[in-house]
């Protein structure tokens, strides 16, 4: 197999361990459920180092797997670029991001809603290193955002919603100086 048809496995296997985790919601509270919901989370966190260690021989020979995503020309297609650094920064999130799943099973918010989440945000970490031009960074970063206003108020602590709602005022803000940055750019 070549790496060029397993690097997108890192974006694809979280979300589909989020779609677990939402099916997991669906069902009736119960073992069945969180059996749905920790797989989901198994599949989302635990796959996707073991597809990095088989990509690790490719990037740190040097070598930088890309290529644009449904065969599309480059200039019309996602292009990515996957090279060591995209690796490093991938291996730490889903080790930092297993661990703080792991903590928030018993000390912070939990439930598959959670869990949904908490995996969609960890695919658009990945996909964010990943990417090669400013429209789709920009998406993903959009996407990191908007889970980030969710995950928040989750901890069901006092004024969690008022500090989404905050980080939200000042992503916005934040997003329309990168748009007009992008717009003077091409």
């Amino acid at each position: 197999m070549r790496p060029e048809d397993i690097v997108f496995a890192t974006v694809m296997l979280p979300l589909l361990g989020a779609a677990l985790a939402f099916c997991a919601k669906l069902l009736p509270k119960g073992r069945v459920a969180s059996v749905v919901e920790y797989t989901g989370a198994l599949v989302g966190l635990g796959l996707p180092p073991l597809v990095l260690i088989l990509l690790f021989p490719v990037v740190f020979s040097g070598q930088s797997v890309s290529g644009v995503v449904g065969q599309w020309f480059v200039g019309i297609g996602i292009t990515f670029r996957f090279d060591a650094l995209a690796w490093l920064v991938n291996i730490l999130g889903f080790t930092i991001g297993a661990a703080a799943w792991v903590y928030s099973l018993g000390a912070g918010p939990k439930g598959p809603a959670f869990t949904g989440v908490f995996l969609i945000q960890t695919a658009a970490l990945c996909a964010t290193i990943m990417t090669t031009d400013l429209f789709n960074l920009f998406v993903c970063l959009e996407i990191m955002g908007i889970t980030s206003y969710v995950l928040i108020p989750t901890s069901r602590k006092a004024g969690a919603t008022l500090a989404s709602f905050s980080y939200l005022m000042v992503s916005a803000s934040a997003m329309v100086f990168f748009l007009l940055g992008t717009y003077g750019f091409y």
